[in-house]
């Protein structure tokens, strides 16, 4: 288990007897998402959070200052400033990523991921989840994530199974069909 998906369990467990779990495990993944924005588009707030240079308790205070600030729940500040304190600020997304994860298998919904050179748009992207939906029998959830190093098409990977729609796999697949064409054509 990687240490956002522990740290997302964690949070989604000590949430669990709460009346709003949903709510609950929705804010905090909303809250570490802007979190990190937060430190991505503040260079002085980037910096204090990575150097060594700053202690970690005045980072906790920076953090909690942030989530008090930003309106974070009580639940989701303690959980912030717990990921500050333990020096996993920079996992902040990939909790997040996690809790989306978490919340939707607790749902009743098969999460999968779309790689693609560019993101696709959200019409796309639903039409993609009712095909898979429909074959799955199950809602279907998908994430993207843009993988430049993709020529074309897309790579669908839901339940530890890859759909690979790029071009470089239908260029192999077709590369494979012409030298089998071309090895019986010689028997």
């Amino acid at each position: 288990m990687s240490v956002a998906s522990s740290y997302a369990q964690a949070f989604y467990l000590s949430q669990e007897k709460s009346p709003n779990l949903v709510a609950s495990v929705l804010s905090a993944k909303n809250a570490l998402f802007e979190l990190t924005d937060m430190i991505q588009q503040t260079k002085e707030l980037r910096i204090a959070i990575e150097t060594p240079a700053v202690s970690t308790e005045e980072k906790v205070k920076i953090i909690e200052q942030i989530a008090k600030k930003a309106g974070f729940s009580d639940a989701v500040g303690v959980f912030v400033g717990l990921i500050a304190k333990k020096g996993r600020i920079s996992f902040a997304k990939e909790i997040a990523l996690e809790l989306e994860k978490i919340s939707a298998e607790a749902e009743g919904k098969v999460v999968g991921e779309v790689l693609a050179p560019e993101l696709v748009d959200e019409a796309e992207l639903k039409d993609l989840a009712v095909s898979f939906e429909k074959k799955l029998g199950k809602p279907v959830f998908l994430r993207q994530k843009k993988d430049p190093s993709l020529l074309a098409g897309l790579k669908v990977t839901l339940n530890g199974v890859t759909y690979d729609g790029t071009l470089r796999s239908q260029l192999s697949r077709l590369k494979e069909k012409f030298i089998e064409y071309k090895t019986r054509g010689m028997n």
